[in-house]
């Protein structure tokens, strides 16, 4: 039974979908669909875009590398709690049933990444850290 939930998650039979997913809520075998819109209201991320095309990435991966755990980290902080982008939310839970880890590990996993040294690679032209969407005076 489907009950009505505010910002367009929805419960089931008394589970919050979005936070308790297991493998029988996704298709791991279907296609991934890229998508250009979000699906339900809310608030467009500046980062939409950019962010979109690493997610549909980490969609195709089943065996992450170190660039991927890292980034999957990453967007999950960035939109924790972000209220929109619920195509990237819902897209992220689905990586991580993917991969068989909770948020838990994938954490674990990122800070035992950055205490052994590994450091991101940067991809011509990309900027990062606070300032990377302020333009240069």
């Amino acid at each position: 039974m489907d009950l009505p939930v505010s910002q367009g998650v929805s419960k089931k039979a008394g589970r919050d979908t979005a936070c308790e997913m297991q493998d029988e809520d996704y298709d791991l075998s279907a296609p991934v669909r890229h998508r250009t819109a979000q699906p339900m209201t809310g608030k467009t991320h500046p980062l939409h875009g950019q962010d979109r095309s690493i997610v549909d990435q980490l969609l195709q991966t089943t065996a992450p590398d170190a660039q991927q755990i890292t980034d999957a980290g990453r967007l999950l902080i960035r939109y924790d709690n972000y209220p929109g982008a619920y195509d990237i939310q819902q897209d992220l839970q689905r990586c991580l049933v993917r991969w068989q880890m909770s948020r838990d590990d994938l954490n674990a996993r990122c800070r035992t990444l950055w205490a052994g040294g590994w450091r991101p690679s940067i991809v011509d032209g990309q900027e990062i850290g606070s300032g990377a969407d302020v333009n240069a005076a």
